[in-house]
This record gives C-alpha cells, sequence and structure tokens, in this order.
C-alpha cells in the first residue's frame, strides 16, 4: 500500500499582511495536511514566491493576481517537494496545477478560484480543460463561486439564479475526469456551508474538493477557519498501487434513434432547452450547453432502457415452461449484449456462431484493455511507461512534426503570380451566399454513418434523425460564429487517437495520427467544401484529378499511356517517374492556401467561413 496523502483548501481573503499570513500558515500546519490550495491570496511576483515559500517552510507555486484581488496558491509540505513535476498556471490569479509523479504514478493538483461574475464563471469552467490532460487522475478544489445544488448547498433570504451559473460546465468537465464531489459522496443527507455572510443572511458550499474514486477520499470535513469568511474543507486520500484505465470518451449509442419513446423524449426535452437560450451570452455557449444536456438527457434514457432490459431477461424462469416469446426475448437481449460489447471493444472478427459466454466477454475487454499505449521511446531513446510522459512525448513528437517549416516566399510569389484564373460573378455570389438550412440538410445527407463521433459523442445518425428539430438552430449557431470570427469551443476541439503502423511500435513515427472532429463541425466544412465544389473545375487544370468534381484519375491514366505510345512508336529516350511525397499533408502551408485563394478572388465573404473552420483548440486533452 502506497503513503497516504491529504490536503485542505481555503479562501483566505487576502493574506499580504504579514501577521495575517503567519496565522494562516499556523492553521495550515495544526491541520497536518501534505498540500494546501489557497484562493485570494493576492500573491503579486516572485519576490513574494520567495519571502512567503521561506516562512511556510515548503513549495510554493502560484498564479500571480493583484494586490487586493485574485491569486491562487497551492503549499507543498517537505517531504512532498521532490515529487512536483510539471507547474502550469493561467495568468489571472486563478488556476494554478502542479503534476505530482507519485510512485503510483502521475496525477495533477489543480488549484481553481472561480469568477464571481455568472459569464466569466461558465467562461472559466470551459477553457479548465486546457489545464488538465484527459488521461491524467486529477484532484480539483478551491472556491467555484457556485453550488451543485441551489436548494441543498444554499442557504439564502432572497432567491437568485446566479448560483447554479456555470455548474453544468463544471460537471461537464468532472464527468469527463471521473471526479466526484468528494464531501457529498461521503455526506450525501447534510446540508453544511463553507461562506456565510457575516450579517447571516446568506451561507453556500462554494469551497470543495473532487477526486476520483480511485484514490479512496476518506474523512472529508469543514473546518472552521477563524482567520477567513470561509471554512477550511480537508480531505484524505489514498493512493492505489496503479491508476486503472481511464472510462474514455462516450459515445451515443445508436440504436436507440430508432426508438420512439427516445425520439419523443428528446424532443420534448429540446423544445425547453430552446427556451434558455435567450438567457445565454451567445447562440455558441448555448449550443454547446444543449449538446452537453443531449449526453446527460441519452446516458440517463439508457441507464433505465438497460434497467428495463435486465427485468425483462428474468423471462428466463417463463422459458423453463415452454414460453416461446420469452426465448425469442431472451435471444434478443443476448444478441443486443454480443453487438455491443463488439462495437466496444473494436472486435470484428469474431465468429458468426461465437455464443455471448463470459469468456467471450472477459476476451474482448482484454482485447480493447491492450490497444492503450504502455511505452514510447522519445528522441533521446529513454523510453517511457508513466501516461504523463507519454503523452508529453506525443506531443513533442507532433509539435515538431506540424512545426510550420521555412518557406520560399518567392517561388511562392511567383507560382502565384501565374495564376490567372477567377470564378464568374454568379460564381462569387453564390460562394458568398448566406448559409441555408437546406445546403446543410445536403452536407448531412451525403455524411456516412458508423463513423466515430468527437469529443461530444454525438454521431451523424443523430443529426440525421433529427434535424427537423435542431437544423434552424444548428445554421443560427454558425451565423453567430460567422459574426464572432470564431467557432465554439466543442466545434474547435478535436481528439487525436492513434493508431499502430508497422514497425518498432515504440516509435512514435509509427502511430498513424487520426482526428476526430465533433459532427457539426463538420456539418459546416462539408457545406463549405460543397460551394468550393462547384466553381473548382473551373479554377484548377484539366489534369489535376483530386478533390475536383467531375475529374477522374482514369484521366491522368490515359494520358500516361498515351505518351509511353507516343514515345514508343518513335523510339525516343524517355523516363517516367513517380514522386510520392512523404506526410505530404503535414506539410501544407495553411498561409499559403489562403493566398491561392485571395489570388483566385474567391468572394471575402466564403473565405472569412473558410478561416472559420481552420481555427481550432491546440492543447492536449
Amino acid at each position: 500500500m502506497t503513503d497516504p496523502l491529504s490536503l485542505m483548501t481555503l479562501n483566505v481573503n487576502g493574506m499580504r499582511d504579514s501577521r495575517k499570513r503567519s496565522r494562516i500558515f499556523q492553521f495550515c500546519k495544526s491541520l497536518g495536511v501534505d498540500f494546501v490550495f489557497l484562493q485570494e491570496t493576492h500573491i503579486v511576483n516572485e519576490n513574494d514566491v520567495y519571502t512567503w515559500s521561506y516562512e511556510w517552510g515548503g513549495g510554493l507555486h502560484a498564479s500571480f493576481g493583484s494586490v487586493s484581488s485574485c491569486g491562487s496558491v497551492i503549499l507543498v509540505s517537505s517531504r512532498w517537494t521532490s515529487l512536483v513535476g510539471k507547474v502550469d498556471h493561467d495568468h489571472e490569479g486563478r488556476v494554478i496545477c502542479i503534476t505530482i509523479k507519485h510512485p503510483c504514478g502521475s496525477f495533477i493538483l489543480c488549484n481553481v478560484y472561480a469568477p464571481n461574475q455568472p459569464t466569466d464563471r461558465r467562461n472559466f469552467f470551459t477553457t479548465l480543460p486546457s489545464f488538465v490532460p484527459g488521461c491524467a487522475p486529477c484532484i480539483l478544489a478551491g472556491d467555484f463561486n457556485c453550488v451543485p445544488d441551489t436548494q441543498f448547498d444554499r442557504m439564502s433570504t432572497h432567491t437568485s439564479s446566479s448560483c447554479g451559473v456555470g455548474i453544468a460546465e463544471l460537471d461537464m468537465f468532472t464527468k469527463n475526469h471521473d471526479m466526484v464531489d468528494v464531501w457529498r459522496v461521503q455526506h450525501p443527507g447534510l446540508a453544511v456551508f463553507t461562506w456565510h455572510r457575516p450579517d447571516g443572511t446568506d451561507a453556500s458550499r462554494l469551497d470543495r474538493v473532487y477526486s476520483p474514486p480511485a484514490l479512496s477520499p476518506s474523512d472529508c470535513e469543514v473546518v472552521a477557519c477563524p482567520i477567513s469568511d470561509h471554512d477550511a474543507v480537508t480531505v484524505s486520500f489514498q493512493p492505489p498501487e496503479s491508476w486503472p484505465a481511464g472510462r474514455g470518451l462516450w459515445k451515443m449509442n445508436t440504436d436507440i434513434l430508432t426508438e420512439a419513446e427516445y425520439c419523443k423524449q428528446f424532443k420534448a426535452r429540446y423544445e425547453g432547452w430552446r427556451t434558455l437560450r435567450p438567457a445565454f451570452p451567445t447562440d455558441l455557449e448555448w449550443w454547446d450547453d444543449v449538446k452537453s444536456r443531449i449526453k446527460h438527457f441519452t446516458v440517463e434514457y439508457c441507464v433505465a432502457r438497460a434497467r428495463r432490459r435486465r427485468e425483462e431477461f428474468s423471462l428466463c424462469s417463463r422459458e423453463r415452461n415452454g414460453d416461446p416469446s420469452a426465448l425469442h426475448a431472451i435471444q434478443q437481449y443476448l444478441d443486443e449484449k454480443l453487438h455491443g460489447a463488439r462495437v466496444r471493444a473494436r472486435v470484428h472478427c469474431v465468429e458468426a456462431e461465437e455464443k455471448p459466454t463470459i469468456k467471450f466477454y472477459r476476451d474482448v475487454t482484454k482485447y480493447a484493455i491492450d490497444r492503450r499505449i504502455k511505452r514510447v521511446r522519445d528522441v533521446h531513446g529513454v523510453v517511457h511507461k508513466d501516461p504523463l510522459d507519454i503523452v508529453e512525448v506525443f506531443k513533442s513528437f507532433y509539435e515538431q512534426l506540424y512545426n510550420q517549416a521555412d518557406v520560399d516566399e518567392g517561388l511562392q510569389k511567383s507560382l502565384l503570380d501565374n495564376i490567372d484564373k477567377t470564378p464568374s460573378r454568379d460564381q462569387n455570389d453564390e460562394l458568398g451566399s448566406p448559409l441555408t438550412v437546406d445546403e446543410l440538410w445536403k452536407a448531412v445527407a451525403k455524411m456516412k454513418g458508423g463513423k466515430a463521433p468527437g469529443s461530444d459523442g454525438i454521431p451523424v445518425e443523430f443529426y440525421k434523425r433529427f434535424w427537423g428539430t435542431v437544423g434552424h438552430d444548428l445554421r443560427d449557431v454558425f451565423v453567430s460564429a460567422f459574426l464572432a470570427g470564431s467557432l465554439s469551443p466543442s466545434q474547435r476541439t478535436g481528439v487525436i487517437t492513434l493508431l499502430p503502423k508497422s514497425g518498432d511500435p515504440l516509435e512514435p513515427k509509427n502511430k498513424r495520427p487520426i482526428t476526430l472532429l465533433n459532427v457539426d463541425y463538420k456539418i459546416l466544412a462539408k457545406a463549405l467544401c460543397n460551394r468550393l465544389g462547384t466553381v473548382m473545375p473551373d479554377l484548377v487544370g484539366s489534369f489535376q484529378t483530386c478533390a475536383v468534381r467531375g475529374h477522374s484519375i482514369q484521366q491522368n491514366l490515359w494520358l500516361v499511356r498515351d505518351l509511353v505510345e507516343y514515345v514508343m512508336d518513335r523510339d525516343l529516350p524517355c523516363a517516367l517517374v513517380s514522386l510520392d511525397q512523404e506526410k505530404a499533408f503535414d506539410m501544407v502551408d495553411h498561409g499559403f492556401l489562403f493566398k491561392i485563394l485571395q489570388k483566385f478572388s474567391l468572394n471575402p465573404v466564403f473565405v472569412k467561413w473558410t478561416s472559420l473552420s481552420h481555427r481550432c483548440q491546440t492543447e492536449p486533452h
């Protein structure tokens, strides 16, 4: 068993005064914890770090604020300072994260001080994933300035809905990282508050600790602090010998889209979500919130559905009495379980007569687990096994690979000077025309089903099934993105999955990266591609066959055949050279592509749409 660890979180409401700071440090030491998360310290620079860490007698890591606001700090006891690895923070004094290189595997400690203003708070929680990689176990604690349950976690003499703003975004983050509210899990029926207004008219449970259940959190307590208007929250943890695999990304079960009950319930729920639209600053924020609600609703429906199926499975007692309808129901239930297990494990080679036995489920589960990357070699030849180190190796590899190489701008200009084709006025007007629901639907209709969705887990089959319900709203979301100059955070996020190639499996270059994009983004990209396809034949040469509607590679083959016959008939010397550029798509200079669009004099509206679709998230999740 590994050594336990403990932490506390406290909003100190300023500690620049040396006497108050000394009392706070003494209070923290009296609790005997290993890590202390402090918010609103008003720490401002490295001089403060040097002075305060000396007074503390251990490690101190900070995100600087001002002398009157913000400033988040993590204090580390002396026995843990040598295990601190990477440190990350924002530039507003609200987030400080440190990586702990624990013998059981690395994990992250993240201290947050959420904004008090509702809109800022929602945006803050939306950007929080950029500080915490999705592969890393994380303990999240701090002052969240919102409550999970406005009825149970708040006491007030007046009514306000602002204290619940941002909780949906926070819930999405904690669920994606398999974290639970430690206090509420250990005290499900106990109402307690960590902040109290001095006049006693208001109190809330703003200060919380979230952690993975695998850390075995225990002894979560709220401790009164006489130095602040907030109380401290303390928790003890028992790290496991090794971290279990994460839950992975949620994917919608497309089978439910054929169920009338699901469709009926979804349409009713969606009408309710649509009424919330005016409460959001932009349609983009509303749409990301809706996608989160779609996930939660679908999970709830599937849980209830599975419960009903298990109850139906009890019909096996009737089967012994020879009821053929019960036998059919049981066979259907087992077939569905078999199909689900195969899909989850990506097993496509199971024999048709394979039975859904316990051995089968154990085998496909083992297959799914074995697909994880357990080791990788870095550029120095060092083999890494820690999940966080593996992520860093691949991150560095692809940063170097995708780093823009030196370009010869003179050659680019020479090539651009030889372009003299432009679309007609009618074609250009069509390129810049307003986005329509009909052309978005045509993009959806041409997309193939059965593909892995992006981070939101919503597949193309969903949009095909409910286009009449969500189509007009999605068009409005894209128009809002155009006016704002940016798509929503989820639409700009891609999930990279690595597929093995031949060669040494320890080498990063022997993994093929596939980026899973959310379908709503792909709908817009497909619609823009369809628009461009109408003018491409008039802009490129007749022998360019790739990505040009009406052109075929057979034209190139016929040309080669004719050339070979020509030189053979005339007995001419000839060499036929076939070139395949290595990592051609990795070498694309996007800046040059937009210069080409401008040289073609394409409608500026279309160029802006194209630019919009090329802006993405760059942080590893």
